[in-house]
């Protein structure tokens, strides 16, 4: 019987395998410049370990979560949507400074005029003759 040749292995059993993932950004806010990036990568893992119909899921709440805002001119903390994406996890100098609510100037426009403006009703209230 003739012996049978193999070819020589890939990499050995006991080698680390190589990340495929990149490495993680220097800077404080390139990840919030990204986000869709490593939400996308985290979305692939779920639907390859869990299966497709969590991943709808969760993609799902995520759309919603996002929908959700207050009344026009009033800003909205985005909690529940910080909540699911994990991002209420972590606190840094940009959750804190340079809030537009703590900002100097008052906004030009009423709530009122914002309301109007977003609906695309108003243009003045009723004639007197």
């Amino acid at each position: 019987m003739a012996s049978l040749e193999f070819p020589a292995p890939a990499r050995a059993v006991n080698e680390p395998i190589a990340a495929s993932a990149p490495p993680a950004p220097n800077h404080p806010l390139a990840a919030r410049l990204k986000p869709d990036a490593g939400r996308t990568a985290k979305l692939q893992e779920v639907r390859a370990v869990y299966g497709s119909g969590l991943a709808m899921r969760l993609a799902g709440e995520d759309a919603m979560a996002s929908e959700v805002a207050r009344l026009p001119g009033l800003e909205s903390s985005h909690v529940l949507r910080d909540t699911i994406r994990g991002d209420a996890e972590s606190l840094g100098f940009e959750d804190v400074l340079n809030l537009p609510s703590e900002a100097a100037e008052a906004p030009k426009a009423s709530l009122h005029d914002r309301a109007e403006r977003l609906y695309g009703i108003g243009g003045g209230g009723p004639e007197i003759i």
